[in-house]
């Protein structure tokens, strides 16, 4: 995915985890870092995310 986001002229690659998820931890190893926190709402509940950034090289 990274190399078809860089031919494309992208520089970074941004996803969405909620907070709770220890899936967070995997991002990290894979270089993504945190970059925000987002609370947004989906109809009667709240998404509690990070926003989580990897710089492409």
């Amino acid at each position: 995915m990274e190399k078809e986001v860089r031919h494309l002229g992208a520089s970074t690659l941004e996803l969405n985890v909620n907070r709770y998820n220890p899936a967070i931890r995997f991002y990290e190893r894979c270089g993504y870092s945190q970059y925000k926190v987002e609370d947004l709402p989906m109809g009667e509940f709240w998404m509690n995310d990070f926003v989580m950034r990897k710089e492409l090289r």
